[in-house]
């Protein structure tokens, strides 16, 4: 083989692996990109911003993803006084706490929203325990209501998602909640 010849093949054999290399290194990330512009386009701004997260660099990644820390800012500034729960809130401010702009406002409205949290959680257990279990309640709280632990819990041995409760009183007193997907459906009380 003449020298030529082995620097020819040299220099194919260089060119190909660099463009693989750069194939392998910016392959996915120039994925994520084109996926989150999708995203974005369909106001997925969650899926997007992760996915600009992840292409960081490509492109306009970074202009994008201003653009939603701006929305996102916009949305907590305008709604931070709110007192009924968004789910984009909570998502919202804690990707804001990592931008060095946001993150000193977005640390306190996510203080604002613990508090917020913990207020409507005791709110509950109070509204709960003093009333009896009732139809459409959530099961998780059937042990704070006015009639307490129950004595009995019975799983149904096929249907893992029905559990039955029953609370035995003097004589013939029998109280009994049917809990189906989470959610209390049937109550019978047979105290009167």
């Amino acid at each position: 083989m003449s020298k030529s010849v082995k620097v020819s093949v040299g220099i194919v054999l260089g060119l190909g692996i660099a463009f693989y290399l750069l194939i392998y290194l910016y392959g996915d990330r120039y994925n994520d990109y084109s996926r989150a512009v999708d995203s974005y386009e369909e106001n997925d701004l969650q899926s997007a911003y992760r996915l600009f997260k992840r292409a960081d660099g490509l492109f306009n990644s970074e202009k994008y993803m201003k653009e939603i820390e701006e929305i996102m800012y916009a949305y907590l500034k305008e709604h931070e006084n709110d007192e009924n729960y968004k789910p984009e809130f909570d998502w919202y401010q804690i990707e804001l706490e990592e931008v060095p702009r946001f993150a000193e406002e977005a640390k306190i409205w996510g203080k604002k929203y613990d508090d917020y949290l913990e207020d409507r959680h005791k709110t509950e257990l109070d509204r709960y325990e003093s009333s009896p279990p009732y139809e459409g309640m959530s099961a998780n709280y059937i042990y704070q209501t006015l009639w307490g632990e129950p004595h009995v819990v019975d799983r149904h041995p096929i249907h893992d998602d029905l559990i039955t409760y029953y609370w035995y009183g003097d004589g013939r007193e029998v109280k009994v909640v049917t809990v189906s997907d989470g959610k209390v459906i049937k109550v019978n009380d047979w105290s009167e």
